[in-house]
């Protein structure tokens, strides 16, 4: 995330603070630049619909309905069912009957193999992604203070989502998910690791959403308190305050789903979620959706705060070219967090919401499609096409490129940090040197 932002936003107002203390004989003059003040406003509010638009598109995916379609009728069969099982079902033993295996995913073979190539890919990147994170943090003491430290916990919560479904890819879809061979007892008794799969997973997402509230609103204190809060003022109780909200309020949420039924609808052999498709919007994806609008409402204020203290400018040329500049790079910024923010948020939760709220669809036509294969002569005469338009598999394989995006996105935010690139640049030269022997060892060894 935007981790200089707050730096920046100090160094940038502070100018003309250092400008006066130079030259305290000299009198600075401010000019107002704004010459409609009304139409700065009239945009303001446009792009904060928007913001909120944009924020709220997972809640259309989920409340739209849809014409239900009849259902037909396939209890009059005149066949008798077919043995051996057409595939995915085999035969269950204990009742003599074809069933679904517990481990079949809607996807095609080539989809799941690419899903599985493209998760696992976006996966180690954002691990490997974090490590790096977390050591540019560690050897820079300015952002181990509060809020510059909040991109960090955000970022680490993130990765805490990417091991989950690390080790749920690396224990086998069986293993994970499983605890019956077929799917219909399966679905009665969830694993142990599903169940806290999808605590956890529901939990660092919800301290996600918050952490990022708190950042955009210390971001918003800061510009519309003149800095004041950490010149004047100690971050310690913030920051313990902000760390309680944020890690213990979403356990509140975790105990209404373990009220309301608990854990236990596998999504696509990946990840667990709550057993009501309700719960899995109101409970995670609803509160992510607020969290991105009234963050990203602050940011979007931060954002029109500087260009109004953009025109205002000093007397003296080359410093107000100097600050104009550097706002800019900051405004610039946070526009770019919005964006990658919303992007990677709409990437996650909206092909989830569509399919949960698609789930009876599914449900029905999976239903047509078995009942299918346990009375046709083949597979073959069974049509796939109806379950895999509401499957969405190729907007989830998409979709599995987020945690790789979340990670790229906090980096490319380190980068406009100086003090990141010199370390970096420390890395790479100390890299060079262990790899690579110098000249002169190199022509004696010839």
């Amino acid at each position: 995330m935007s981790v200089n932002s707050g730096s920046m936003l100090r160094s940038a107002t502070s100018d003309d603070e250092t400008s006066t203390e130079k030259d305290p004989n000299n009198s600075v003059v401010l000019i107002d630049k704004l010459r409609h003040p009304a139409l700065l406003w009239i945009v303001f509010v446009f792009f904060l619909l928007v913001v909120w638009g944009v924020s709220l598109l997972q809640a259309v995916f989920f409340l739209i309905t849809y014409k239900e379609e009849d259902k037909p009728n396939i209890s009059n069969q005149t066949h008798l069912p077919q043995y051996p099982c057409n595939k995915p079902l085999k035969m269950n033993h204990a009742n003599n009957r074809c069933a679904l295996p517990c481990e079949w995913v809607s996807f095609t073979k080539s989809q799941d193999t690419a899903q599985t190539i493209v998760d696992n890919i976006s996966l180690t990147i954002s691990l490997l992604g974090f490590l790096f994170i977390l050591l540019t943090w560690i050897s820079i003491k300015r952002l181990r203070v509060f809020p510059h430290i909040i991109p960090l916990y955000i970022q680490g919560t993130s990765s805490c989502i990417s091991l989950l479904i690390v080790i749920s890819n690396a224990m086998g879809r069986k293993e994970s998910f499983c605890s019956h061979e077929f799917f219909t007892e399966a679905s009665k008794s969830p694993t142990n690791f599903c169940v806290a799969q999808g605590l956890l997973i529901q939990y660092f997402s919800n301290v996600t959403a918050m952490w990022f509230i708190v950042y955009s609103i210390c971001l918003l204190q800061m510009i519309c308190s003149n800095n004041s809060f950490h010149r004047n003022r100690s971050t310690r109780i913030p920051h313990l305050i902000s760390a309680a909200c944020c890690c213990l309020l979403p356990w509140i949420l975790v105990g209404i789903v373990f009220k309301e039924g608990g854990y236990g609808t596998v999504l696509n052999m990946r990840l667990c979620l709550p057993k009501s498709e309700n719960l899995t919007y109101y409970t995670n994806a609803m509160i992510t959706e607020i969290g991105q609008a009234v963050a990203c409402s602050c940011l979007l204020f931060v954002v029109f705060k500087l260009y109004s203290i953009r025109n205002l400018e000093l007397l003296q040329g080359d410093q107000a070219k100097r600050r104009k500049s550097r706002l800019d790079k900051v405004a610039i910024r946070l526009v770019c967090l919005m964006f990658a923010y919303a992007v990677i948020t709409a990437l996650v939760y909206i092909p989830m919401c569509i399919q949960q709220r698609n789930k009876p669809y599914l449900k029905k036509y999976l239903k047509e499609y078995f009942g299918c294969l346990l009375f046709a002569p083949s597979s073959a005469h069974c049509s796939k096409e109806k379950y895999q338009s509401v499957a969405y598999a190729n907007t989830f394989i998409i979709s599995y490129l987020s945690s790789a995006l979340f990670t790229i996105s906090t980096i490319s935010f380190l980068a406009f940090n100086k003090q990141s690139r010199r370390l970096w640049f420390f890395w790479w030269q100390r890299l060079v040197d262990c790899c690579c022997l110098p000249e002169e060892t190199n022509s004696a060894d010839l």
